[in-house]
């Protein structure tokens, strides 16, 4: 008997072993890769849902500040009228508190966003935003309205089909390209 077979013999009999072992812990490294990537998306989107309800919120009173303001400058013929209508709207309807994060916090989110949201739910976020009213046209108001109710409408249903897409098993996903393909 040749003195290299046992050896022979436990190296063709160790490799298998360690090989799967090697995968195993592979494989259970990328799962766990994985729910922590889907574990702090979610995080991020439950922020952004927050900060983008927030930021709607604000918008609209804004937008509807506005509108009264115009509707007042046309019937009134005082110059003040249009801001007292806004200041007794205010009252009466307590005001509103401005619940958006703070610029540090905020710049915070944008961070987070950049890391680990989507291209589309970043583009669907940065959409509320761009209907806010800086200096809008006399009648956009409404229009205005519209367009933040779509957009937030829009955000709110990509991060609930983004948070429902990671659920799906790799097998689901699988299947939907399969059928997407065909």
């Amino acid at each position: 008997m040749n003195p290299a077979t046992p050896i022979i013999t436990v190296i063709i009999t160790a490799t298998p072993l360690v090989l799967v072992a090697l995968l195993g812990f592979w494989l259970a490294l990328r799962q766990d890769e994985r729910r922590w990537l889907r574990e702090k998306r979610a995080d991020v989107y439950i922020d952004l849902m927050a900060e983008g309800y927030a930021e709607h919120n604000w918008v609209r009173h804004e937008l509807i500040a506005i509108e009264i303001r115009e509707i007042s400058d046309k019937n009134g013929t005082d110059q003040d009228a249009g801001q007292r209508s806004v200041d007794d709207w205010r009252d009466r309807f307590g005001g509103m508190t401005d619940t958006r994060l703070p610029l540090s916090e905020r710049a915070l989110l944008g961070a987070r966003m950049s890391a680990f949201a989507t291209v589309e739910i970043i583009r669907l976020f940065n959409a509320i935003g761009a209907c806010s009213p800086l200096l809008p046209r006399r009648g956009q108001a409404a229009a205005l309205k519209i367009k933040l109710d779509m957009a937030w409408a829009a955000f709110e249903s990509g991060v609930r089909s983004e948070l429902h897409q990671s659920q799906r098993t790799t097998w689901q996903r699988l299947r939907l390209r399969l059928n997407k393909a065909r």
